[in-house]
């Protein structure tokens, strides 16, 4: 269960969205924040509607960039490092975009 205390990271994030991203199964994760970036209208620095997908093969920097560029979509792994980038994705989007 995601208790504030444990993530302080976290603090000023909404706490309904953080607790999505740190609790839920992987697949429900996925189909949540896509949905709460379609509801933004989230895109990519290059107009692309951005989406978040499972990082199906290991990517180089540059080519992780690259794919977000080319294709609007966002790699994604099961760990806190790629859900609390989608959490930053949604709270500043043009810095992401950017």
């Amino acid at each position: 269960m995601y208790r504030r205390q444990d993530h302080p990271w976290l603090a000023g994030f909404d706490p309904a969205l953080v607790s999505t991203i740190i609790e839920a199964p992987f697949a429900q994760f996925l189909s949540r924040i896509n949905q709460c970036a379609a509801m933004q209208g989230l895109c990519t620095g290059h107009g692309r509607v951005a989406r978040f997908v499972s990082q199906s093969a290991a990517l180089t920097a540059v080519a992780y960039e690259r794919h977000i560029v080319e294709t609007g979509e966002i790699p994604t792994r099961d760990n806190l490092h790629d859900r609390y980038n989608a959490l930053v994705w949604l709270t500043f989007p043009q810095t992401k975009a950017a």
